[in-house]
């Protein structure tokens, strides 16, 4: 099992506010864009312990608190 299933099972399985899959890109990105403009990094989202997963559910939950995914291109035409 690795890091990022251990904390899910954490956090849904035995309640554990602060069980958070570290090193996952979007998470940073996510909670530091809704939070502070910016993407975080694993260590600075230290000062939301110890209910860091609660946090991250949240804004998860938040319409338009991040983007979702970057700009799509436009087609050129339609496809044959």
């Amino acid at each position: 099992m690795g890091v990022r299933t251990a904390a899910q099972v954490g956090h849904r399985a035995l309640g554990d506010a602060d069980a958070l899959p570290l090193g996952d890109h979007h998470l940073g990105t996510l909670t530091g864009v809704a939070l502070l403009g910016r993407p975080l990094h694993d260590d600075e989202i230290e000062p939301f312990r110890p209910h860091r997963h609660r946090v991250l559910r949240f804004l998860e939950l938040t319409p338009g608190a991040a983007p979702r995914r970057g700009p799509r291109s436009p087609r050129a035409g339609p496809l044959h």
